[in-house]
């Protein structure tokens, strides 16, 4: 490891030129504003449903009804979410001894995760703002996109394994309540398993991945389908390469992809565990065993969709799993959901999107140690 008194010598294989991450900036920056008009749109149709549904007054008495303790609880319930999100990224850094990444730039990497992946379609804004935010705290690019991967790619597999556990303790249940709607939910877990075999194929098997979208993108251009011949030609022979040695690199502590594992579904379950305290919000006691089940199938339902947040999806969603217990007020309790897990988050991570660490001297790793010995009074973590 090289000391923390020099520089960290960048790594010149996965470093890129400034002006193509200006232009990956920027592109991002557009989709999160496109998302933001969308979600707009979406808000908007939100109230004309109520209004030409005429549940309008019903939802405003609902709303003066609310138990207050239980919103809190809610929103406090989110907040651990996002503070485990920092705890998982706080991992990879700690196993680096000389990264100079403290706490504050974890927590705006984590609310730029959240800004962006909330108004991007399939969180496909959440990998670039991240290493962006990553590089800024001073890691290249290589060490950024291996910290953004361990943490991305374990979240990916946390959620698809912990889907499946739902799946397959409760098909049968689910089966006699929901009848053939439950295999939507199978469908959409099929393809959210897809898409992370697709990643990790990617990192463990790029040659052969390689020679797939060389043969795809030539088959494509040749039918004139493809656009950008020449970034499509990037991406699968650079940006595969650079993203499976990223992988590769990040991956060699075993016990840090364990706990960065178990830290992820400490988070899902403080997700999927928000519904239980809006439903008792509204005066619907519900088991939080079921809540937790009934969440993870929305958001099944809801991945899959290629829309910011899976619009569309989680709508249908949870009328079909959580109507029967809200009954009239399940769009109340539908807009409450997603003022808490998704709309609000959004707002609040802006305030945190600047955040950063003062102390570069030394890293996290070391600083702990000297607040544990006493000697870092005065640095603590930050």
């Amino acid at each position: 490891m090289p000391s923390s008194k020099h520089p960290r010598p960048r790594s010149q294989a996965s470093a890129r030129p400034a002006a193509a991450g200006s232009k990956d900036s920027a592109e991002n920056k557009g989709s999160a504003f496109k998302g933001m008009l969308f979600l707009a749109a979406v808000v908007l149709f939100y109230v004309l449903q109520l209004v030409v549904t005429g549940q309008m007054e019903t939802f405003l008495t609902s709303l003066q009804g609310l138990a207050m303790p239980w919103i809190v609880a809610a929103i406090i319930c989110y907040i651990l979410y996002y503070l485990a999100g920092v705890a998982s990224y706080a991992v990879a850094v700690w196993l680096d001894r000389d990264s100079p990444v403290g706490i504050r730039d974890l927590m705006s990497v984590e609310a730029a995760g959240t800004f962006f992946g909330n108004l991007t379609p399939a969180k496909a804004g959440v990998m670039p703002a991240q290493i962006l935010r990553l590089t800024n705290a001073g890691l290249d690019a290589g060490e950024a996109t291996a910290t953004q991967l361990t943490r991305g790619i374990m979240q990916e597999v946390a959620s698809v394994s912990f889907s499946l556990i739902v799946l397959l303790v409760g098909f049968v249940s689910f089966r006699e309540s929901y009848g053939n709607l439950i295999f939507l939910a199978l469908v959409a877990w099929v393809i959210g398993f897809l898409m992370i075999l697709g990643q990790l194929a990617v990192c463990y098997f790029p040659n052969q991945v390689m020679r797939v979208g060389n043969a795809a993108v030539k088959w494509l251009s040749k039918r004139g389908w493809l656009k950008d011949y020449g970034r499509a030609y990037h991406f699968v022979n650079n940006e595969v390469t650079e993203l499976s040695d990223a992988f590769r690199r990040a991956t060699n502590s075993r016990q840090g992809l364990l706990v960065t594992l178990i830290i992820n579904y400490i988070q899902l379950f403080l997700l999927y565990l928000i519904p239980f305290f809006v439903a008792n919000a509204f005066g619907f006691p519900i088991n939080p065993v079921a809540a937790i089940e009934l969440c993870a199938l929305v958001q099944m339902v809801g991945a899959a969709v290629p829309l910011p947040g899976g619009t569309g999806g989680v709508d249908v969603a949870w009328n079909i799993f959580f109507g029967p217990t809200f009954g009239d007020l399940s769009t109340a309790g539908f807009i409450m959901w997603r003022a808490i897990s998704y709309i609000g988050p959004i707002f609040a991570a802006l305030p945190l999107l600047n955040l950063h660490s003062t102390h570069r001297g030394h890293s996290l790793y070391q600083r702990w140690n000297d607040v544990a010995h006493g000697a870092g009074k005065g640095t603590g973590l930050r």
